[in-house]
């Protein structure tokens, strides 16, 4: 016999966004057949490694601001597994990026040795955060990088910003760089384990961008990055493509597959949700290549400029995006920016400012949740590393449903109702059926257990 342990809500209205409701029971009912949804933990799926944010300058440089207490309560917020979200897989970046206070590299220009490679921009604030979350979450936290650009010297256009490419001449030099950022990093006691070739590798930005075609990308982790980083030891190091938008993810992973030696270089694709759903496109690639991760690397939601505690409609868009990228294979998912202020800086050469889950207010040195932090709660505070998706069927395609088998036995279910009336569930595990109302606008976790678990 199944029983539910527990089950959350955050609705719109909500002085609780995130709150205990009494659980329903499971009672035999083997002919149940309306408003159903069914569950099949036997059928195993993808594994999950964890969710998260990045851990950008701007996160820091607020961070910086903050007494002991706030940043404890900061850090508690995302990293505690029982009083937080529980977060366990979080993005760093080399050198700046847009959400920086300003453009910086590690090296002096044109220092082809390396030999001025410094990461003290990043101990100032970027690496204390990092440290206190690592603390905090314990042994769970995974670490991985993305370069917005290397440095200018490097690159055809001679600047950080507005694309460019860069130079052949220095992919040798730049595979080095990327060694030395994991290496500096690893020194200072944060274990990176994880890159990304580089951010958005298809967009001339205003901002810190360099352009690569899948060739391009390719050849260079496969003749220069990933010797590289096995020439140092860093085997245990993995390397993700694309980290661009959905719609070509297929289109990437087709390229992967046509060269045998950059599969073999190449642990899985990372992608960001700019430009739509595209969730067929996870299921295709995962169908090319199953051994290749899919890692959901960046998303936000325009806006912040002082109106950052409203925005249940930002938080419903996180929560179906999640949902559809699990059931097409995702196995990681971080966010963009884990902190900004009210205005949603700092950051620089950009034309406006994104949300973030937490916002920081430098006048009386506190921190406030947004909407979208609780949606990120019924994913990461329930979903926990090592689960494995399992079955589940919804008898309303506009009720969105993913579930998990978490590494303790008990099954994990994350339903979302998005429509302005009460949906009715029948929940289904073989012959036990439990009933629920689901509220309008409202997002669900249910945690299930057997009577053994």
């Amino acid at each position: 016999m199944y029983h539910i342990k527990q089950m959350v809500q955050s609705g719109k209205n909500s002085k609780q966004p995130l709150r205990q409701l009494a659980a329903p029971a499971f009672v035999f009912k083997p002919d149940a057949e309306e408003h159903i949804v069914n569950l099949y933990p036997e059928i195993r799926y993808q594994w999950i490694i964890g969710f998260g944010s990045a851990l950008t300058d701007a996160a820091a440089c607020n961070y910086a601001k903050m007494r002991e207490q706030t940043r404890q309560a900061f850090i508690r917020a995302f990293f505690d597994p029982a009083q937080g979200l529980g977060y366990t897989l979080c993005r760093l970046h080399i050198n700046s990026c847009d959400f920086s206070a300003q453009e910086y590299t590690y090296t002096a220009d044109g220092d082809m040795s390396l030999d001025s490679f410094s990461v003290a921009h990043d101990e100032q604030a970027i690496i204390p955060m990092t440290l206190a979350a690592q603390r905090c979450a314990g042994e769970e936290l995974q670490l991985f990088a993305s370069p917005w650009s290397p440095p200018a010297w490097m690159k055809t256009n001679g600047s950080m910003i507005q694309g460019g490419k860069l130079k052949p001449d220095f992919a040798a030099c730049w595979a080095e760089y990327i060694v030395k950022y994991v290496q500096a990093y690893r020194r200072r006691g944060v274990r990176l384990t994880g890159l990304t070739v580089q951010n958005e590798s298809m967009a001339v930005q205003t901002w810190e961008s360099c352009v690569y075609t899948a060739a391009e990308q390719l050849a260079f982790v496969r003749d220069h990055l990933r010797p590289a980083l096995d020439r140092a030891g860093l085997q245990d190091v993995q390397i993700l493509i694309w980290d661009h938008n959905k719609e070509r993810v297929v289109d990437w992973t087709q390229a992967l597959c046509a060269d045998a030696a950059a599969r073999r270089a190449v642990a899985g694709v990372a992608f960001h949700w700019y430009t739509g759903s595209h969730f067929d496109a996870l299921r295709i690639a995962h169908e090319l290549a199953p051994e290749q991760l899919l890692v959901h690397s960046e998303c936000c939601c325009a806006g912040m400029d002082g109106t950052a505690y409203s925005g249940w409609q930002q938080a419903e868009r996180y929560a179906a995006d999640i949902i559809g990228n699990l059931n097409n294979y995702m196995h990681g998912w971080t966010d963009w920016n884990i902190l900004l202020d009210r205005d949603g800086k700092p950051y620089h050469n950009r034309r406006g400012a994104c949300t973030a889950p937490m916002v920081y207010e430098p006048q009386d040195d506190t921190v406030h949740t947004t909407p979208i932090y609780y949606a990120i709660a019924h994913f990461s505070k329930f979903i926990k590393p090592g689960a494995v998706r399992i079955g589940s069927t919804s008898y309303e395609e506009r009720l969105g449903v993913t579930a998990v088998c978490n590494p303790d036995g008990t099954l994990a279910v994350v339903m979302q109702n998005p429509t302005a009336r009460k949906m009715p569930v029948t929940l289904r595990i073989g012959e036990q059926a439990a009933q629920l109302l689901l509220p309008a606008h409202t997002i669900s976790t249910l945690v299930i257990g057997s009577e053994q678990a």
